[in-house]
């Protein structure tokens, strides 16, 4: 989601007051909001239902008894600043509300499993994968806001105000762009290591341990 709105540098000293553009940098504002969702559980699908959920992604060490399913969002809100220099030029330079969460976020427990240790165990296993979401996408957005401050520490220079305002949706797209994608590589990284044969071994030690049914 984007929104974009308007803005005019204003001088607050004499080499500002002969190029405005000089005080764009200092007005640009990054700001980055994390919101936390809460976690709901279903216990009433089938493991089959639940590696269909996984799309089948998950290598051979996972069992189905247990998923989380989570939607992260990166969202932000564009704000431009316009200023004009000396030589009639317009700068422009972006002020950017990165807006990062969830849309949803589920643990499921397949139905089949009925006994009350068995369920705890996979149960906590899922809440790992939970903490890892939400971790990683907290602390990969917060490293946003230096890599965009120094990626928009510097104005753009147009003939006119429309050339700056049909280009600074793309231009501020193109550095958010990679720097998401690389956020979620991250973030499925973290959880395929939760994934790796040595946690499911100490899971499937837990389970063992439980009583028989």
């Amino acid at each position: 989601m984007i929104a974009i709105g308007l803005s005019l540098a204003i001088p607050s000293d004499a080499a500002e007051l002969l190029n405005p553009c000089l005080q764009l940098a200092s007005q640009s504002k990054i700001i980055i909001n994390y919101t936390d969702i809460l976690v709901s559980e279903d216990y009433s699908q089938p493991a089959a239902y639940l590696k269909a959920l996984s799309g089948n992604a998950l290598d051979q060490h996972h069992n189905f008894f247990g998923l989380t399913h989570a939607e992260p969002k990166l969202e932000y809100q564009l704000h431009a600043n316009f200023a004009k220099s000396p030589d009639g030029k317009i700068c422009a330079i972006p002020d950017l509300t990165i807006n990062a969460g969830f849309t949803s976020m589920k643990v499921y427990l397949a139905q089949e499993v009925t006994s009350s240790c068995r369920r705890q165990i996979i149960r906590e296993h899922e809440y790992e994968h939970v903490a890892a979401w939400k971790n990683h996408l907290r602390a990969g957005t917060r490293l946003l806001e230096n890599l965009l401050r120094t990626a928009f520490s510097e104005p753009r220079y147009y003939e006119s105000t429309m050339a700056a305002e049909q280009d600074l949706k793309p231009w501020v797209s193109s550095i958010i762009k990679p720097l998401e994608l690389r956020l979620f590589k991250g973030l499925n990284q973290a959880q395929r290591a939760i994934d790796a044969p040595m946690s499911y071994e100490r899971v499937e030690a837990k389970l063992r341990s439980c009583p028989p049914l």
